[in-house]
């Protein structure tokens, strides 16, 4: 592995509280138990939370399973009615998304029209007048 696993929660009760979840940069790891070859991979969020359900099940942890499914319908739940709000809003201001991304573009680049501050110096034209003081 190239890159180190980041563990992002314990779902187990007891003892080492096993299944234990991890996510890299690539995917999303449940670490069933303490050997390698009780991990299982997947490459997103929504597959891991399918499996999980399963695997709690099949080792006869009901009451974890239980939990899992209530906190997977309640980040659908969530996820929908972010859904909803997201497309409210698209509905009341068209175009909103459009013209966010062209904002942040004029806010990180300079209007080519807009001439650079002068620095201190000399003023325009003082450097040719050869004046002496009397």
């Amino acid at each position: 592995m190239s890159e180190a696993w980041r563990e992002v929660a314990r779902l187990g009760k007891k003892g080492e509280q096993y299944p234990h979840i991890l996510v890299d940069s690539h995917g999303w790891c449940l670490r069933l138990g303490a050997r390698d070859r009780d991990d299982k991979y997947f490459s997103s969020l929504g597959s891991l939370l399918q499996a999980l359900p399963e695997h709690l099940v099949r080792r006869k942890d009901d009451g974890s399973a239980r939990t899992v499914l209530e906190m997977k319908d309640l980040l659908l739940q969530n996820l929908k009615e972010a859904k909803g709000l997201g497309e409210e809003l698209e509905r009341k201001s068209p175009n909103l998304r459009q013209r966010l991304l062209e904002a942040a573009d004029e806010a990180r680049s300079p209007k080519p029209s807009e001439a650079p501050l002068a620095g201190p110096g000399i003023a325009p034209g003082a450097a040719g007048n050869e004046s002496q003081a009397a």
